[in-house]
């Protein structure tokens, strides 16, 4: 009896171990948190509470030290073939806006997706791999049909809010916006043992099969965004809404001087804030206190500077007519400007 009592506690410290092993954990517990978290859902505004408004264009430069949340972690490639994994839980603003919005969205489509690749979608899919995405975009193309597909049928559309322009009028496809991150299909050379090309029967170069590259995140390295001030009169104060944010992706000479810029694509603000608000980024004084990407542009937690205002010249930019220091301070006057509009607007 004493034997069967001794294995029988031995049994539940091997089983108990096990378990323990079989789950492990990156740190003190599982994180449920953010996962979970909702973004904040604006005030009600009416046309009659507005006051006084202003649209204004800012850029932010990722590179820049309180910036760096948005721009790391940073990987110089993904494959878009594969499913992007993040580093701590955490993503950078391009691949979560790429990766995480734009594969989820997808998922309105999933019955396309399940029929063409039944093996890789055979469950219940909770992100689609943005080649797929793409290679959709293109058979729709090669059916003179909309890249995002018919229009009329909602479970065959891609509805995620992506523009050209930040004025909303015409929708940015995907193949479009993998080109603007770095992205392109390439093929190989083919050699011989020898290190020699190899001559086709018609007398060519033989080459690979093509396929896509990664894109580039690092080169991302711009966030353009548009945004509206004002003043509300039932609430007496002055706010902010962000309308869009573009990830610009900037290519640089030997010499480190921008010479081309490309913009990834207008994301409309209100629809992107449920992702921003679920995915976490880096908190330098206390990793326990995980911010969200919504927490940033919320509070304002970025540097950025105007590069344009509303304007009768069709909306004209600052260095279409200052340049060097004299923009840097144009940029300036504009955001002194407004900060003494909402002490005018006050009867003291």
């Amino acid at each position: 009896m004493k034997k069967v009592i001794i294995l029988s506690i031995c049994l539940v410290f091997v089983v108990t171990a096990f378990a323990q092993d079989a789950d492990i954990l990156g740190g003190l517990y599982k994180k449920s948190h953010v996962p979970a978290r909702e973004d904040i859902k604006y005030h009600s505004f009416r046309e009659a509470d507005a006051m006084w408004t202003k649209i204004v264009w800012r850029k932010l430069d990722l590179r820049e030290k309180i910036n760096h949340p948005l721009y790391f972690p940073q990987i110089s490639a993904f494959s878009i073939e594969e499913v992007f994994e993040p580093r701590d839980d955490r993503y950078n603003i391009t691949t979560l806006l790429l990766y995480k919005y734009i594969g989820t969205n997808a998922l309105n489509a999933v019955n396309y997706f399940k029929n063409r690749w039944p093996d890789i979608y055979s469950g219940d899919p909770k992100i689609i791999r943005l080649v797929h995405i793409l290679e959709r975009e293109i058979d729709n193309v090669s059916k003179d049909i909309s890249p995002a597909g018919d229009s009329k049928n909602l479970d065959d559309y891609l509805k995620y809010m992506v523009f050209e322009d930040h004025e909303f009028r015409k929708p940015k496809y995907f193949m479009d916006m993998y080109k603007g991150a770095g992205g392109y299909k390439d093929s190989i050379l083919q050699t011989d043992q020898y290190g020699n090309p190899i001559i086709t029967q018609f007398g060519t170069y033989a080459y690979s099969e093509p396929f896509y590259t990664g894109v580039r995140p690092d080169s991302i390295t711009e966030l353009l965004m548009k945004e509206i001030w004002y003043f509300d009169k039932n609430r007496g104060k002055m706010e902010v809404r962000i309308v869009s944010i573009c990830p610009r992706r900037v290519v640089w000479d030997p010499q480190g001087n921008a010479y081309s810029g490309t913009e990834v694509g207008w994301f409309y603000f209100p629809a992107i804030r449920p992702t921003l608000a679920s995915h976490e980024v880096f908190n330098t004084s206390n990793d326990a206190e995980r911010r969200t990407f919504d927490d940033i542009f919320w509070k304002r937690h970025f540097s950025s500077f105007v590069y344009a205002e509303t304007n009768v010249f069709d909306n004209r930019m600052i260095r279409e007519y200052k340049a060097g220091l004299d923009a840097l301070l144009e940029a300036e006057r504009v955001k002194d400007w407004m900060f003494k509009i909402e002490h005018d607007i006050w009867n003291y």
